[in-house]
């Protein structure tokens, strides 16, 4: 409600507090303008509760549109992390589903031993790519002698198959 009509408003009603008429209620015109500015105060206020009502409703819309994009987004990731606990555990008992609570130490862990695995990789690759030539229309392999591929063979067999430590 605007500050001018509520003073006004107050205006008004002082004046028909304070006009008390010895005679009675024979000259209205203090209730009349005071019932004008009740009408015309409420005519505002209906008015305002109409815009109001329709910024709400707008809010309200405008909630719901980012409620059902957060559920979307929670049942997209839902499915990725699911996806992931199958592809790092396997297949879960029937009737039950992986929890995620560990996904982070499982991809760090496999983190760790890619990092181990790289060296042993790009190792695997020159050693290869050495072997490789030219025949004109593509590409054959020499044989790699012994003293090549036998290091490389062992770290690969000890890399897949470390060895348990022994309690003896």
């Amino acid at each position: 409600m605007s500050t001018d009509l509520i003073k006004r408003l107050r205006d008004e009603l002082g004046k028909v507090v304070v006009d008390h008429y010895p005679s009675g209620w024979e000259d209205r015109s203090a209730v009349v303008r005071y019932t004008g500015l009740i009408a015309e105060a409420d005519a505002h206020l209906a008015s305002a509760a109409q815009s109001r009502e329709a910024t709400l409703e707008r809010e309200n819309a405008e909630l719901r549109e980012s409620e059902n994009e957060n559920d979307t987004l929670r049942h997209s990731l839902s499915d990725k992390l699911t996806r992931i606990a199958v592809t790092l555990k396997g297949e879960p008992p029937a009737l039950t589903l992986w929890s995620w609570h560990d996904l982070p130490e499982l991809v760090a862990a496999l983190a760790r031993e890619n990092a181990k695995m790289m060296p042993l990789l790009i190792d695997v690759t020159y050693a290869l790519e050495k072997a490789r030539i030219w025949n004109g229309t593509g590409y054959t392999y020499n044989s790699l002698p012994a003293f090549v591929y036998e290091p490389i063979y062992d770290r690969v067999v000890a890399a897949l198959h470390p060895k348990e430590p022994t309690n003896g």
